[in-house]
């Protein structure tokens, strides 16, 4: 292991970033979970500090820098209108229509969609709240611990009132 027998209060910041430069040279290790180890560590030292058994926090300044990713290449609107006509169109695949276009539409995570509820509904069924995904049978928090409302266009509010339960 890196530390070995250093004691808290011997980590300075230069044994710090050696510490984020070992785990970076780790190749199993993406920059992202590096940085997310460092963060605890800086947790740590913080919550040391406010217990008085660290004077000094030398995770404070250290930082992982990690390289932006492309974000994915969404459907154009022809690709969108051809896949959601292949649903239309196969009687093997016509029920499925409904949730392919309401997923088209809104543009939820699949487990965003999995979760969502009647309730999460407005009255008016023109707009969402999503603040839950679905995993494994396991509701949770949205992504980043973040709701939103989404508003929805007149064809998606018009399928969500036909299919709206009476109760």
């Amino acid at each position: 292991m890196f530390f070995k027998n250093k004691t808290c209060v011997s980590v300075s910041e230069s044994v710090a970033e050696k510490f984020r430069d070992w785990l970076l040279s780790d190749r199993s290790l993406e920059p992202v979970t590096v940085g997310e180890r460092i963060v605890m560590m800086n947790a740590c030292w913080e919550w040391g500090q406010k217990k008085k058994l660290v004077l000094e926090n030398p995770w404070e300044e250290v930082k992982v820098s990690v390289a932006p990713k492309q974000r994915p290449d969404p459907f154009t609107l022809k690709e969108i209108e051809s896949i959601v006509q292949k649903f239309r169109s196969s009687p093997n695949l016509k029920h499925f229509l409904d949730y392919v276009e309401f997923k088209f539409g809104t543009g939820l995570r699949t487990g965003e969609a999995a979760a969502w509820r009647w309730r999460h509904c407005s009255s008016e069924c023109d707009r969402i709240w999503i603040g839950e995904t679905l995993k494994n049978g396991n509701r949770k928090a949205a992504k980043r611990n973040k709701d939103r409302t989404v508003p929805l266009t007149l064809r998606l509010q018009q399928l969500l009132l036909d299919r709206r339960p009476e109760n």
